[in-house]
Parts: C-alpha cells; sequence; structure tokens
C-alpha cells in the first residue's frame, strides 16, 4: 500500500494544491471534443474509458460502464466517465482530481471499475452549485 503525503490543509487530494498534469489536461480536452462534436442526444447515454497514465482514452463511445469495462485489456488502468456528467464540457482541474482519486483508489486495492458501481466524482462547479460556494478568479 502507498503512503500518501497530506497536502498543506491535511487533504489527500485537494483542488488548490493538486498539481495539473498533462493527463488532466488530455481528459479535459478528449471530453470537451466530445461534446463539442457530438450530438447531445448520441452523448448522453454514452461511457469513455480514460487511462490513468497518460489521460487518453481508446476513441471508442460506449454505451454501458460494463461495456467500457470489457473492452479494456485490464480494467484498473483505466477510469469510466459518464458523459452524462460532463454533457457542460470539463476543466482540467476536475480531470486532475478525478485521475488523483482513481489512481489512489485503485492503489489502495479499492475496486472502482465494477460495471454496476455508482459515478462517485462530482464536477467541481456542480459541488460549488449544491454547496453555494463561490470561487474568485476561476
Amino acid at each position: 500500500m502507498v503512503t500518501r503525503v497530506l497536502c498543506r490543509h491535511g487533504a489527500a487530494i485537494c483542488p488548490e494544491c493538486i498539481q495539473i498534469d498533462d493527463a488532466a489536461k488530455r481528459m479535459a480536452g478528449i471530453i470537451n471534443g466530445l461534446v463539442t462534436f457530438t450530438p447531445l442526444w448520441e452523448l448522453r447515454h454514452k461511457w469513455i474509458a480514460v487511462r490513468l497514465n497518460d489521460g487518453g482514452h481508446d476513441g471508442n463511445l460506449y454505451d454501458s460502464r460494463e461495456d467500457a469495462i470489457n473492452h479494456q485489456l485490464d480494467e484498473r488502468f483505466c477510469c469510466y466517465v459518464a458523459m452524462q456528467s460532463m454533457i457542460t464540457g470539463a476543466k482540467p482541474l476536475d480531470c486532475a482530481i478525478y485521475l488523483e482519486f482513481h489512481r489512489q483508489a485503485y492503489d489502495a486495492n479499492m475496486r472502482l471499475h465494477e460495471p454496476q458501481a455508482p459515478q462517485l466524482i462530482v464536477p467541481t462547479a456542480a459541488y460549488d452549485r449544491m454547496t453555494g460556494r463561490r470561487r474568485h478568479g476561476i
């Protein structure tokens, strides 16, 4: 089991301290490209598999999470994104948090890739709306 260093706020994953890497930027670009160039009615019930190491994907839209999982060589190397939760696009910060959460979970031997498991990450903008939080400068 990997020991994680906590940030200055005492969190393992902190939106203020997380480093937005190339994988997060690539994942955001893929999601935003799909949202821009795919009709909404086609995209809203689809899933994508995003590789944890580089934020890339295999170019396929899947009808279900189970289909996305079954088409991977090893399901633990990917995270699975319901496009309905990203229908307004994605920010690199959201993607960095999503990727890091899945990396840490897999490092701790958790299993988040089960077909019937719920989607655990809420995009930052949605969380801010739910909690009434306002971000300055974003």
